[in-house]
């Protein structure tokens, strides 16, 4: 039986704002001959945190059981039986070894050498993520918020509207630049809008990062044989197009300066620049009438994190709620 340590980490994780382009870089990283990365893995977060609040994170065995009957793993197309030849040969005593054996036979199946992973949330935890995987590498991509923001109000997922939207790519950048003095080389900022001006630039610095070459196929992706969806590919031949409707002639004035108002500090520090009046009323009208909806919803979840609180005394669950 092998150490465990024999168990290598993910090559890189890449994060980012819901409708950044993550799916557009992760296909792209995924045409490299020798990278396989699978479809989100949000599960690998919502497992640890359940478990840790139960106090069963030292189960591997348990946290196998949950994981495998995701439905965002089995989006990964991996027969479990798979992951349990990887088990069979390595000792996993933690989370984090069982997180690598899924990785592992994830690259076996697609007969490669590496793996990594892409999901939005990524970005959200990129602190955590390099303490567990202490060689992997992190890509934090970004794109314009009012691009962002305008597809991100067509999804419907997204029930906040235009406001909400902001709110989350404010999150979501704001928690990533956190993470960069802590993980200094090891992450890099990608510009969407510069992946699609020169792909083979932005994919040859994230190559550099994570020590493999520099394939020319990763220009030629979407291959049928990609586990991911097929409704991921729609965009996988021909020329890079930034958007088939981009936000400077599908968006109204007050609409970019609602998106500037609330992005504003977070947009600039990442290279874009405003365009919208600051003293915006109708901006500012859009924010508080927000506010004012989402009161009641948000006094409730924090009366249920207080009576959490005291019902587990000495522990802090749910960080979006310390203000």
């Amino acid at each position: 039986m092998t150490d465990r340590l024999a168990l290598p980490d993910p090559l890189l994780f890449v994060g980012g704002t819901p409708r950044s382009g993550t799916t557009l870089l992760r296909n792209m990283l995924a045409a490299h001959p020798w990278i396989a990365i699978p479809n989100e893995s949000f599960f690998i977060h919502r497992v640890h945190d359940d478990l840790r609040r139960s106090n069963q994170l030292h189960d591997v065995g348990l946290a196998w059981h949950i994981i495998k009957r995701d439905p965002f793993f089995r989006a990964w197309r991996l027969d479990p039986h798979d992951v349990e030849g990887v088990l069979s040969r390595v000792a996993v005593s933690t989370y984090t070894d069982l997180i690598r054996a899924l990785f592992v036979a994830f690259a076996e199946s697609q007969g490669k050498t590496f793996a990594g992973d892409k999901t939005p949330t990524h970005a959200l935890r990129f602190t955590w993520l390099a303490r567990e995987f202490p060689t992997s590498c992190f890509v934090h991509i970004v794109r314009d918020p009012r691009g962002v923001c305008m597809s991100l109000t067509c999804m419907p997922w997204q029930l906040r509207g235009l406001v909400g939207a902001a709110l989350t790519y404010k999150g979501y950048v704001q928690a990533a630049l956190g993470a960069e003095p802590r993980l200094g080389r090891r992450l890099i900022r990608v510009h969407y809008e510069d992946v699609i001006a020169d792909a083979e630039a932005e994919l040859g610095r994230i190559c550099a990062l994570v020590g493999v070459d520099y394939d020319p196929k990763m220009l030629s992706y979407g291959d049928p044989g990609d586990p991911l969806p097929a409704r991921h590919h729609r965009r996988s031949r021909g020329p890079l197009v930034s958007n088939a409707r981009p936000w400077r002639e599908q968006t109204t004035k007050t609409d970019i300066a609602v998106v500037e108002l609330i992005t504003g500090r977070t947009m600039k520090r990442v290279g874009y620049q405003l365009t919208a009046p600051r003293w915006s009323v109708r901006a500012w009208s859009a924010l508080a009438g927000d506010r004012l909806r989402r009161a009641p919803s948000f006094w409730i979840e924090k009366t249920n994190h207080r009576l959490y609180r005291l019902s587990h005394p000495g522990r802090d669950n749910n960080p979006s709620l310390r203000r």
